[in-house]
């Protein structure tokens, strides 16, 4: 016997009062319980639902509640008021869960009639499996009112589903997941988060993942490319419907992954958009005229801004420009006087130790009396602090894991989709220590007329060179926003147009004339080096980190 604890009322004793077959139990309440009532009473804006804690060999449980009901001659019967299904199949649930134990959630406002008496919990293996069930495979341990989420997680060992939710193995390494659209609130998004567990990962080569939504949601077969690290993957929802029927599945080459969250999460006020939604995203659309914020599909910590011209867009990073990057200025907190004259970029890219740096240096100064931030740089601030890309406040900020990047409506379709690529790979590099230490290991390599010319090139962009961290990073980038094949060209060009400038001292000048007239061969070998690495690290492609099958 166990008890039922529903808040306002004592507690409710659960008997289990006869077996009907070896695969069936049947337990009844110490009263009535009007689960309408326990729904609609004040307990937050969570939905609630009745949570079972059991522990079975069963593949799949089907829980049915009912009420009773006296017939013409005063005979007690019952009477079914809902029924609910879990399922999840033997290879996975050994695998997930090996002691067998279950929490299963199902919501109150699917439970029917009012006056519930008790319950049964039936174990459907046999029927799955076509052979007898074994006596007493399935022990209620406890039951309680619980928040609903729908839903599938691992924790410890033991596997939380929702009602209806089914998780199937797919041959030896894929699986598919189904279950019930949730009853979103108004202010919830349709958002899918699932969370794997990666096994058997290759040494070399990753693991390619093919996903297919099957049903209900917006995007259509693709690949994925996991990450070790964090294997985490975003799918977004079509217009759903309560009641509705979600279905996806994955398969893979290489490797195997196993399905340890499945949940429903509401949409940051940056949406969580892929590149191609963005480059082409109606202006008219936008939350504010002035720009536009996203989450990246790949990585939903990188924010992209996508401004309204070049001066919104200098508003909100050209300081931070010179604070971080600029020769001669970095680390120096300017007022807007000092460089309203001055260049700063066409697009930026800032990870979150930088603007923690800058932040905090302005919130120092401001503390002083002096006025530093504009208007646009405060709610770029309270951005950051709301994706958490910082963390503190009263003039102290850390880094909080991300970083920002942007690009402008002001600049021309060709531009916006290479400056993108460029961001993109700062993104990249500022995300992922593996891929930032591959490259660095192909820049201690290079020789050192190579190096010379590199920082020559960077210093007629202005780049402070002393800064290696943001030469190694300039280097990866301007190799890898072109197709590889293209890059020598691109750069030998840029490398001439440097030389013919007033920017460069003469020996530079001959360096970057010598390096683009006589050695392009070599700068394709370092593209191919940096394309092996970003490929296999990120599986993206150079020139090609749009497409939106390389997840």
């Amino acid at each position: 016997m166990v008890s039922f604890d529903i808040g306002e009322e004592n507690a409710i004793q659960v008997s289990r009062t006869f077996f009907e077959d070896d695969a069936k139990q049947q337990f009844r309440f110490s009263r009535p319980i009007d689960f309408t009532r326990i729904n609609n009473s004040d307990r937050g804006r969570d939905l609630q639902g009745i949570r079972l804690h059991l522990q079975s060999s069963a593949q799949a449980l089907e829980v049915a509640f009912h009420t009773t009901n006296d017939d013409s001659a005063g005979r007690e019967g019952t009477q079914a008021a809902s029924s609910h299904r879990f399922f999840l199949d033997g290879p996975l649930k050994n695998e997930l869960s090996p002691e067998g134990v279950w929490e299963l959630l199902l919501p109150l406002s699917r439970l029917g009639k009012k006056d519930i008496t008790g319950f049964s919990i039936q174990d459907l293996s046999p029927s799955l499996q076509g052979k007898s069930a074994d006596k007493g495979r399935t022990q209620l341990l406890a039951m309680d009112i619980h928040s609903y989420r729908e839903g599938f997680t691992v924790d410890r060992d033991m596997v939380r589903l929702s009602e209806g939710v089914k998780v199937e193995t797919l041959g030896e390494r894929g699986f598919s997941i189904s279950c019930y659209s949730p009853e979103f609130r108004e202010d919830e998004a349709e958002l899918v988060r699932l969370g794997l567990e990666v096994q058997d990962f290759p040494e070399s080569g990753g693991m390619w993942w093919e996903i297919e939504p099957d049903q209900g949601f917006k995007s259509g077969p693709f690949s994925w490319r996991v990450s070790p690290a964090d294997p985490v993957l975003y799918l977004k929802r079509s217009a759903p419907e309560s009641g509705e029927r979600l279905r996806f599945a994955m398969n893979g080459s290489m490797g195997r992954l196993l399905p340890r969250t499945f949940e429903f999460t509401g949409e940051p006020s940056a949406p969580i958009t892929d590149v191609e939604t963005i480059l082409s995203y109606p202006h008219r659309e936008w939350t504010k005229p002035d720009f536009q914020v996203y989450s990246w599909s790949h990585n939903p910590s990188v924010l992209i801004f996508d401004t309204a011209d070049y001066a919104v867009q200098a508003r909100l990073f050209k300081r931070i420009a010179f604070y971080v990057e600029k020769t001669g200025y970095r680390g120096e907190l300017m007022q807007n006087h000092q460089f309203a004259h001055l260049h700063g970029w066409n697009a930026h890219d800032y990870r979150d130790e930088d603007l923690a740096r800058f932040f905090t240096a302005a919130a120092q100064r401001e503390a002083e009396g002096e006025r530093i931030l504009n208007e646009e740089e405060r709610e770029l601030l309270h951005i950051l602090l709301e994706h958490e890309v910082l963390q503190g406040g009263d003039g102290e900020y850390q880094p909080g894991g991300g970083c920002l990047i942007s690009i402008s409506r002001q600049t021309s379709p060709y531009l916006r989709k290479r400056f993108m690529q460029h961001e993109l790979l700062h993104a990249l590099f500022f995300e992922i220590p593996a891929y930032e230490q591959e490259v660095q290991k192909i820049w201690d390599d290079l020789e050192n007329e190579f190096k010379l010319f590199w920082k020559a090139f960077f210093s007629w962009y202005l780049y402070d060179v002393d800064d290696s961290y943001l030469v190694t990073n300039e280097f990866q980038a301007y190799l890898m926003q072109q197709k590889t094949e293209e890059a020598p060209a691109y750069l030998a060009a840029k490398a001439r147009q440097a030389a013919a400038s007033a920017r460069t001292d003469r020996e530079a000048d001959r360096l970057l004339r010598r390096i683009a007239d006589n050695r392009s061969g070599e700068l394709l070998r370092q593209a191919r080096q940096v394309e092996a690495v970003l490929h296999d690290v990120t599986g993206f492609d150079a020139g090609d980190v749009e497409t939106r099958h390389h997840y």
